[in-house]
């Protein structure tokens, strides 16, 4: 058993195959309303590939917060526009990707505190422990979004 915080998430193939493209269909529609995620839009920084992906979102201190590990949060780098779809509602918003430790560290422990599970985050923590603001920010990138 391992005595610090991990990565938890399930296989990239059963992701990227079956629950992502599942989920696009879903939260856009009246049953996404009862779906504790949100579907967020938005166009890459250099490729221009539109993308929608499946997010949990959290609020915290007042903003809505993304965690991720994926490389796509580097679209946010600066801010960009983007679109959430969240409750069967689309609001425009601006990301802005948050790499300072200082921040994320304290918005990652509130996520984890308000989930019923580290594995809503993605992470695995052994009881007990608390994630600190550098392992944190290692972890996860964190997307602020504000509205539009």
């Amino acid at each position: 058993m391992s005595t610090e915080a991990h990565n938890a998430e399930p296989p990239h193939w059963l992701v990227n195959h079956v629950v992502n493209p599942l989920m696009r269909l879903m939260l856009p529609s009246p049953v996404g309303r009862r779906i504790p995620l949100g579907l967020l839009r938005f166009t890459g920084r250099r490729t221009g590939r539109r993308y929608n992906i499946p997010v949990g979102v959290h609020e915290i201190e007042g903003a809505l917060v993304v965690f991720t590990p994926a490389r796509w949060a580097a679209n946010f780098e600066g801010g960009a526009p983007a679109e959430l779809v969240r409750a069967g509602k689309r609001t425009s918003m601006r990301g802005v990707l948050v790499q300072d430790p200082a921040q994320v560290g304290p918005w990652l422990r509130a996520a984890l505190t308000s989930a019923p599970s580290p594995r809503q985050v993605g992470l695995a923590v052994p009881e007990g422990y608390v994630i600190g603001d550098e392992e944190a920010a290692r972890l996860r990138s964190a997307i602020r979004l504000d509205p539009a």
